[in-house]
Parts: structure tokens; C-alpha cells; sequence
């Protein structure tokens, strides 16, 4: 189990590593329990609201079901709410974050309707 644990930390540091070089603020939630891991603030895009798992996907015993709420709550308010277990994963969540513009309508979308 160390083992996942370290992989799972991994790519949380690197992830983090990888948004605050690109100057966007990250925050750390702790509390409350079952809450995703990270908030990303994305300048121009929507906040990317991430929860890391390992390469398996698992999870601490009696956490999953509150981990399902919160990703449910947060999405049904319209939140990009992601499980990420792999640098690939962060990489298409991080686009989707950056795909919307600050009235959380997908930016091509916006592009197209000007055009017509």
C-alpha cells in the first residue's frame, strides 16, 4: 500500500508543481473529509476542482461514499470536478479548465456564435 500511496503523492506534487509554475493559485483542502484534494484556479478559464487517487483508483475504507457526494454536489453546481490517477488524466483535465471562459460557456462555443 506505500507503494500506490507514493504514486498518488507524486502526481499530486507534480501537478501542483506544474499550475503554480504556470502562475495559477492551488489550494490544499484538508477539511472537510471526502472532499476533493486540490482546488486549481484557472486565470480565464473555470476553477478545476481535482481528487487523486492512485493507479488503481482506490481509496481509503468508509471514504468513497463521501468522496461521491462532494463530486456529485460540486458538479451539479456546475464545477469541473475531476478523479485524476495519471499525468495524461491532469493534462485533459487541466484543457477542459482552460476550454471555458470566465461565464463558464466553452470557449469555442462562444467563438462559433460570434460567427454566425
Amino acid at each position: 500500500m506505500p507503494r500506490r500511496r507514493s504514486n498518488e503523492a507524486g502526481l499530486e506534487r507534480w501537478a501542483v508543481a506544474r499550475a503554480r509554475n504556470r502562475r495559477w493559485v492551488v489550494s490544499k483542502v484538508t477539511d472537510p473529509t471526502g472532499f476533493p484534494d486540490h482546488v486549481f484556479w484557472v486565470p480565464g478559464g473555470r476553477p478545476l476542482i481535482v481528487e487523486f487517487k492512485d493507479e488503481y483508483g482506490r481509496t481509503e475504507p468508509g471514504r468513497e461514499r463521501l468522496q461521491r457526494y462532494y463530486r456529485r454536489k460540486l458538479s451539479g453546481h456546475g464545477y469541473l470536478v475531476e478523479v485524476v490517477t495519471t499525468k495524461a488524466e491532469f493534462l485533459e483535465a487541466e484543457r477542459r479548465a482552460l476550454a471555458f471562459n470566465k461565464d463558464g460557456c466553452e470557449k469555442s462555443a462562444v467563438i462559433k456564435a460570434s460567427r454566425e
